[in-house]
């Protein structure tokens, strides 16, 4: 006896296709400036055998540089089936000039977690320059005509800058300075100066002659590309 048997249900893997966020075009290469987030991709995703999926639930990705681009910085939004939005940025500061690939891919996730249609597509990070920090500095205060140099009062502030692209040089030509009243620290004639001390950055602050009051401190610190940071803070002489 020979039973009859019916025809056997298969699933169908999900069906996507990567898109501009317009639909006129596919996605080949995904470029965005360091610490900016892309614009939004679209991704067509269907599957017969599952209408009820969410896009966060069965879009994955697999970022190949993984420093540069995480996986967790590659989000999707929307509804499937339908359109998937996908948009990338990637991690603080990092950047890449080189392409790289990113596999992204719909998952089944009903009974074969195993069925996917995956597409890939590279991206590239543009580097950006970022402008130096410089720390906060509380307010100082000191007694006139303490610390005496041939000039007046003398006093040192640490002066802490950071700059992920590059290092900026504890020195004069990299840092200045600007004071609102000439009277406690001149603008003309070099009154503060800058150094290493060891590998600290230290600001040496000379006060004219028996000057006292609070004056405006402004340091400002560039890099090579002649972005700026600054710091404002309170020098009283009493």
């Amino acid at each position: 006896n020979y039973g009859i048997v019916g025809p056997m249900k298969v699933r169908d893997a999900p069906k996507i296709e990567t898109a501009n966020i317009s639909g006129t075009s596919y996605i080949h290469q995904i470029t965005v400036d360091e610490d900016v987030e892309s614009s939004a991709y679209a991704i067509e995703v269907s599957d017969v055998d599952n209408s009820g999926m969410s896009c966060l639930a069965v879009m994955k990705a697999d970022s190949k540089n993984k420093t540069v681009l995480p996986d967790a910085n590659i989000t999707f939004t929307g509804t499937a089936p339908g359109t998937c939005q996908m948009k990338v940025k990637g991690a603080l500061n990092q950047n890449s000039s080189s392409a790289f690939e990113v596999e992204v891919w719909a998952e089944d996730t009903a009974t074969d977690k195993g069925v996917s249609a995956k597409k890939t597509f590279s991206v590239v990070i543009n580097p950006v320059n970022d402008a130096p920090v410089i720390a906060a500095i509380a307010k100082q205060t000191i007694a006139e005509d303490s610390s005496l140099s041939a000039s007046g009062t003398k006093h040192t502030v640490a002066v802490s800058i950071t700059d992920p692209d590059q290092t900026i040089a504890c020195d004069n030509n990299s840092i200045s300075y600007i004071s609102s009243k000439n009277s406690i620290v001149s603008n003309d004639d070099g009154s503060i100066s800058f150094a290493l001390d060891g590998s600290a950055c230290k600001a040496t602050i000379v006060t004219q002659p028996n000057a006292f009051g609070t004056t405006s401190i402004i340091l400002v610190a560039k890099d090579s590309a002649e972005a700026e940071g600054l710091v404002n803070f309170a020098l009283e002489v009493t």
